[in-house]
C-alpha cells in the first residue's frame, strides 16, 4: 500500500512540476542568450498601450474585465479578435488613480495567438517566428537555450520575458503567447 502512495505521489509531483517550469524560472542552463523577445501580434508586451491595439484592430470580438481581489477599482482585462484564421488575445492590468479616480491600464503584458497559418502580420514575433513553423525555427530565431516538454517549448531570457510555444499534432506551431516579466 505505501508503495502505491508513493507512486502517486511521484507521479503527481511530476505532472505538476512540468506546469511549474512552463510558468517560473528556467534553469541558468536553459536560459535563451542575446537580446529577449518583447513584441508578438505587433505589439511589444512592455511598452505598447493597449488603445492603439483597439485602434488597429478595431473592437475586440471578446473583452472581459475582473475586478482583483486587491484594491477597489483594481483588476485584469481581457480583448479578444480573430483576423486572418488567426486567433488574438491580448491582457492587461489596471488600477484606478486615488487622486485622478482615472483607470490607468498597463501595457499589454500577455499576448496569444493561437492558429494554423503562417500569418507575418498577426501570427509572428519581433523577430520572425511565425505560426506553422517547426521546432528548427525556435533555434533558428532564438537559439537552442529553451526548455522542452510534453506541453512545448517554453523560451525564457535573463529579464524574465516568456515565449511559451505549442505545437499541433504535426509539429507545427499552433500556439504563441509572450509574456512580460512580473514585478
Amino acid at each position: 500500500m505505501k508503495r502505491i502512495g508513493v507512486a502517486v505521489f511521484l507521479a503527481f509531483g511530476i505532472l505538476t512540476m512540468q506546469q511549474v517550469v512552463r510558468a517560473d524560472h528556467l534553469p541558468p542552463a536553459e536560459m535563451a542568450r542575446g537580446r529577449s523577445e518583447h513584441i508578438l501580434a505587433g505589439i511589444n508586451v512592455y511598452d505598447g498601450k493597449i488603445e492603439t491595439v483597439v485602434k488597429n484592430l478595431g473592437k475586440p470580438l471578446k473583452y472581459t474585465d475582473t475586478a482583483d481581489d486587491g484594491p477597489v477599482g483594481s483588476g485584469e482585462r481581457t480583448y479578444e479578435w480573430i483576423r486572418d484564421g488567426v486567433r488574438l488575445r491580448v491582457g492587461t492590468e489596471y488600477y484606478t488613480d486615488r487622486t485622478t479616480k482615472r483607470i490607468v491600464e498597463s501595457a499589454p503584458m500577455i499576448v496569444d495567438v493561437w492558429g494554423n497559418t503562417p500569418n507575418q502580420s498577426i501570427g509572428a514575433t519581433g523577430s520572425g517566428l511565425d505560426l506553422g513553423e517547426d521546432v528548427r525555427a525556435i533555434a533558428t530565431h532564438y537559439g537552442s537555450r529553451f526548455h522542452r516538454d510534453k506541453a512545448g517549448i517554453t523560451v525564457q531570457w535573463k529579464d524574465e520575458t516568456t515565449l511559451i510555444v505549442d505545437f499541433d499534432t504535426r509539429g507545427k506551431i499552433n500556439h504563441m503567447q509572450l509574456m512580460a516579466a512580473v514585478e
